[in-house]
């Protein structure tokens, strides 16, 4: 039964998706394993930044995800498990 106070918006996967991309990125986007741990990564990196640093509100652990994509790309391109590109001349 469909509940009459929650409608659907544009948004409402937002934020999930975001996430699911984000472990992808982080594991590398070539290996499943690496997607899982990304994400389990992911989901740490979040409750700890949320859970122990007092002046960060629950709701910016989107942007706790952003910083993570940007550290791991910085020091790996493909992700923490994926493998180089080989080039073929």
């Amino acid at each position: 039964m469909a509940d009459p106070f929650r409608q659907l918006d544009p948004t409402w996967a937002q934020r999930v998706l975001i996430f699911a991309a984000a472990a992808a990125v982080i594991g590398g986007l070539d290996s499943l394993w690496g997607a899982l741990a990304g994400g389990v990564i992911l989901g740490l990196v979040e409750s700890m930044v949320v859970g122990y640093v007092d002046w960060i509100p629950n709701q910016m652990g989107l942007a706790a995800a952003v910083v993570a994509i940007i550290i791991v790309l910085l020091i790996r391109p493909n992700g923490l498990f994926g493998s180089k590109a080989v080039e073929r001349v």
